[in-house]
């Protein structure tokens, strides 16, 4: 499972030129970037990749839970879009560093 979440969040989220793919730095297009990619992903492999409680994580930083997308709650609590699309990386670095920390703890 850890090896699913490295190899998915590396290829779902990689910084990397995403704004080839989605035109501009914004969070809105990577959100449905990312909801189409994962779609493929099942379509072709049957196995959803992932990141298991992110929107919790996000839900449970800003104390606001809801019917809201974590993109939604990025969102509303940065100045623009560029500012949430980086935004979101923050919150991926440190909810993936959490996430294989406890990974690991529940495996040793």
């Amino acid at each position: 499972m850890l090896n699913k979440l490295k190899v998915a969040a590396s290829s779902m989220f990689g910084k990397i030129r995403i704004e080839s793919f989605i035109g501009r730095k914004s969070l809105t297009p990577l959100w449905h970037f990312l909801h189409g990619y994962q779609y493929c992903l099942f379509d072709i492999e049957r196995d959803y990749y992932n990141t298991h409680g992110f929107q919790e994580y996000i839900e449970d930083f800003y104390y606001f839970h809801g019917a809201h997308s974590w993109a939604h709650i990025i969102q509303n609590n940065c100045i623009d879009d560029e500012a949430a699309f980086d935004k979101f990386y923050e919150h991926l670095d440190e909810y993936l560093s959490k996430y294989v920390l406890i990974l690991k703890l529940r495996v040793s």
